[in-house]
């Protein structure tokens, strides 16, 4: 099992700059139109409440392509926090 810490940490990207995880895309499931419009208009009118997390050993986005697209679409920068991957560690019962 992998160890991951989520810094707390946030920092503005380009959303133009962030480059996805391919097994972490293919894994989670695509917004549907009505929730990828309520993302764009939750991101226009209040802002974006949660960052998008980057894996800081390979730079790639694990989660929020939704974010990140609705990001771009209105022009603004992406709120990000690195996560990082403190190694695998076996526990035996």
């Amino acid at each position: 099992m992998s160890n991951i810490i989520y810094t707390s940490e946030t920092y503005d990207v380009d959303p133009t700059t962030i480059m996805f995880d391919k097994e972490m895309v293919e894994f989670n499931r695509l917004h549907t139109t009505e929730e990828y419009v309520s993302t764009i208009n939750s991101i226009k009118n209040i802002g974006q409440l949660s960052p998008v997390d980057i894996n800081d050993k390979t730079g790639l986005c694990e989660n929020g392509r939704h974010r990140v697209r609705a990001c771009k679409e209105l022009g603004i920068n992406v709120s990000c926090r690195k996560i990082l991957d403190a190694g695998f560690q076996f526990h035996f019962a």
